[in-house]
């Protein structure tokens, strides 16, 4: 369904195999960047990331960044993104993602919030294809994977500019304030292949 379709580009996006200008308004990470009420406008004044995870995960994101500081939102911002995957990937990979408000984790709701995706494959092969077969633009500009088994590589997104309209319907929790996220990605043997942490604030002005 769509909204499970938007949720899979999101764990991609996190994984570092997706492109960060083909995410849709439902998404965590975009909607962590704009303000549910449709009156005021945003500022995102802290971000922080950090690749939680042991030297012997396969996947590390080795730079994030994000500009200008701060951000308006609405309004424009540039991201660009590196990352590596030392192994091929292979389903189930569970996804586990704990998102807080401040020292409050937000419920699992509707597969929006603190939930567990017991496959990341499954997700991503809910993304439709082009009609050669090929994954949506601008993937394979980047060559990012959109299928399992995700091969070895590396990934490079030069800056890419996105423009943050006016936001939507967005989860009611999501006003100012403080947000964390916590996610970590498993084999099926159990092994630990991703962890990555993200903290930002927004200011309602």
């Amino acid at each position: 369904n769509k909204r499970t379709s938007k949720m899979a580009v999101l764990l991609l996006a996190i994984l570092a195999v997706a492109a960060v200008n083909a995410m849709p308004h439902g998404e965590i990470i975009h909607a962590l960047v704009q303000q549910q009420a449709e009156e005021g406008n945003l500022t995102l004044t802290k971000f922080q990331w950090k690749d939680c995870g042991a030297a012997s995960n396969a996947l590390h994101v080795k730079a994030l960044s994000i500009s200008p500081d701060p951000i308006e939102i609405p309004g424009n911002l540039t991201v660009s993104l590196s990352a590596a995957l030392s192994k091929p990937e292979a389903s189930p990979l569970k996804v586990q993602l704990e998102l807080k408000k401040g020292i409050i984790k937000v419920p699992c709701i509707d597969d929006i919030g603190s939930c567990t995706y017991n496959d990341l494959c499954a997700l991503l092969a809910k993304i439709k294809l082009k009609p050669d077969g090929t994954c949506p633009d601008p993937m394979p500009q980047f060559k990012i994977p959109c299928r399992c088994p995700l091969p070895a590589g590396s990934w490079s997104i030069p800056p890419v500019s996105i423009s943050i309209p006016k936001p939507k319907s967005l989860p009611s929790w999501l006003t100012n304030g403080d947000y964390s996220a916590h996610v970590v990605i498993t084999e099926a043997s159990g092994a630990q292949a991703f962890c990555f942490d993200i903290d930002i604030s927004l200011k309602a002005n």
